[in-house]
C-alpha cells in the first residue's frame, strides 16, 4: 500500500490509498443567441475532473498519527471552508517520523498538470472493526470554473 499526502494551504493529511478513481464531468449550460434555432451552436460546456479516494489512517506508534485524535485534527485542517486552490496530492513512503515524496510517482500528473486541485470534501468513515484506525474518503475536483 503506497502511502499519499494531500496539502491544503500548508496542512497535510497523510493516508495509506486503499481505493481511487476518475470521473469526468461534463456541464452544459445554454446561452441563447437571439434567432438561433441550434443548441450547437451557443451550448457552453464546463467539465472538471473528479478525483475519489478511499484512504485509511491507521493510529498508533510509527504511523503518521498517535492517536485517532490528531488523525481528526489533521482531516478538519485540510477541510478548509473556502476555495483553496493551492492544492497538492503526491506518493510516498513513511519511516518514522518523515514522509518522503517519491518524485517518480505523481497521481494524475498533479500537481504538476497545470490544473488547479481543490479538494472539496474529506468525511471520516467510522470503522468498528478496528478503534485504531479511520477510513476517509476525499473529493477532489480538477480543472473547469473554480
Amino acid at each position: 500500500m503506497a502511502y499519499n499526502r494531500l496539502t491544503v494551504n500548508g496542512n497535510t493529511l497523510i493516508f495509506l490509498l486503499q481505493n481511487a478513481n476518475e470521473r469526468h464531468e461534463r456541464t452544459p449550460w445554454i446561452m441563447p443567441l437571439p434567432g438561433t434555432k441550434y443548441p450547437l451552436l451557443y451550448d457552453e460546456v464546463s467539465t472538471t475532473n473528479v478525483i475519489s479516494i478511499t484512504g485509511k489512517i491507521k493510529c498508533k506508534t510509527g504511523n503518521p498519527y498517535t492517536t485517532t485524535t490528531l488523525a481528526r485534527a489533521a482531516v478538519r485542517a485540510v477541510n478548509v471552508d473556502t476555495f483553496v486552490t493551492s492544492c497538492t496530492l503526491d506518493s510516498g513512503t513513511w519511516s518514522s517520523p518523515t514522509y518522503t515524496k517519491d518524485t517518480s510517482v505523481n497521481c494524475w500528473n498533479l500537481p504538476d498538470s497545470g490544473l488547479d486541485i481543490l479538494a472539496t470534501l474529506v468525511t471520516i468513515n467510522e470503522e468498528n472493526s478496528d478503534l485504531n484506525t479511520l477510513t476517509i474518503t476525499i473529493e477532489l475536483m480538477q480543472g473547469g470554473v473554480l
